[in-house]
């Protein structure tokens, strides 16, 4: 019987949730906020590269568009991992911007300040999931824990460059 990839890795989780709904809650909500914080900052990563002026402009947009994407990719994976756990991901606007961690991005047409802006709440989205990759794993979701590690190490890995 064929089963899809990851589903024998769930059962643990699935027999935690069951003894420990609470966990089960804790884990959902923070992948929640984590997807909200993904769509946000992809957001204001767009924001920022669709409005910077000057010299260089076009690659600092070109930059920040690849970023958004990514983001965009991180929100797709912390959905999937919240919906194999039987929740429900919401990415309405009004929730997004409800349940993110990350603060508004003003408007700034400088290219070296807008990017300055965004790496700031990249790196603090970074922290949030290395924080919720140990708070998963205390729960014993090693899978969630995972996800959210592998993707702190990306973002800080990009950042770097």
């Amino acid at each position: 019987m064929f089963r899809p990839p990851g589903l024998r890795d769930d059962r643990p989780v699935a027999i935690l949730a069951q003894q420990h709904d609470d966990a089960r809650v804790q884990v959902l909500g923070l992948l929640d906020r984590r997807v909200a914080d993904a769509l946000n900052l992809g957001a204001q990563a767009r924001h920022a590269g669709w409005n910077v002026d000057g010299a260089g402009a076009g690659a600092v947009a070109v930059r920040l568009a690849a970023l958004a994407a990514r983001l965009g990719l991180h929100a797709e994976l912390l959905a999937e991992r919240s919906i194999a756990l039987g929740g429900a991901p919401c990415a309405t606007p009004e929730r997004v911007f409800a349940r993110s961690c990350v603060a508004p991005l003003p408007d700034e047409s400088a290219r070296q300040l807008a990017e300055a802006m965004v790496a700031g709440r990249l790196a603090r989205y970074a922290d949030g999931l290395q924080d919720d990759g140990g708070v998963a794993q205390s729960l014993g979701d090693e899978l969630t824990a995972r996800l959210c590690l592998e993707l702190a190490d990306t973002v800080r890995a990009s950042n770097e460059r």
